[in-house]
């Protein structure tokens, strides 16, 4: 994999004798090359702020999902004792849980910042939070991230 991308984690893609990695710059560099409807990565100022603020927020807040569903499942699996480092994951989790829940998707739209439409970070916050399935998380007690999947998930 090193021939193909030095930084040697997916995703990446490879166009040509170029590299893209870090997986919110390939879906922004899918968006221009394609010339992708819009709405994905809007071109207002504003919108494209709230759109990449919020793709800067996942990787310290709802990319804790990925950690928490791993070390958990992990632990499970090596039957090693990982309690400490679970738990406090899972109280980072929570509390990024809670702030997507209150701030990011608190509009009647069910999409990030209220947008009508979903754009690259719905689809990166929406794929991240599948993973919960893993290890049974509910969204019961976190009505807009419940609706925001269920929205989420009737896009074909």
């Amino acid at each position: 994999m090193k021939s193909l991308n030095w930084n040697c984690q997916v995703p990446f893609i490879v166009d040509g004798d170029f590299t893209v990695f870090e997986s919110h710059t390939v879906m922004r560099y899918i968006h221009a090359k394609y010339n992708l409807d819009p709405s994905y990565y809007p071109s207002s100022l504003k919108e494209r702020t709230l759109t990449d603020m919020y793709l800067d927020w996942h990787h310290s807040n709802t990319r804790k999902v990925a950690h928490y569903v791993a070390t958990s499942l992990l632990s499970k699996r090596t039957k090693q004792p990982t309690i400490y480092v679970e738990e406090g994951i899972k109280k980072d989790l929570d509390l990024a849980l809670f702030n997507l829940n209150a701030h990011l998707l608190n509009y009647p739209s069910h999409f990030l910042n209220g947008f009508e439409k979903p754009t690259i970070a719905d689809l990166s916050c929406y794929f991240e939070l599948t993973e919960l399935v893993l290890i049974q998380q509910s969204y019961k007690d976190l009505p807009n991230i419940e609706a925001f999947m269920k929205k989420m998930a009737e896009i074909p």
